[in-house]
């Protein structure tokens, strides 16, 4: 069963398959594919960093990735 995108929500990571479990992004309906391979999920959690990071200044929700209990920005990088 693959995960349905929620329109209200600026990102978002779906799983799109659960043998050889795979995930995408999706960015305002765009939906951006990883490569299939062992780091899918990886490579997709830094892209949606990234793009929290462009789209809501790095705050997910109340929460700011770049501050000093989460620092997820800076291991990313500019």
């Amino acid at each position: 069963a693959e995960s349905r995108p929620n329109n209200n929500l600026p990102a978002q990571i779906i799983q799109v398959s659960r043998k050889k479990p795979h995930f995408c992004l999706i960015v305002k309906g765009a939906y951006y594919d990883a490569a299939a391979y062992q780091n899918n999920l990886f490579v997709t959690l830094v892209l949606f960093v990234l793009e929290i990071r462009r789209e809501c200044a790095g705050y997910l929700g109340l929460t700011n990735l770049g501050g000093k209990q989460v620092d997820l920005l800076s291991v990313i990088g500019e």
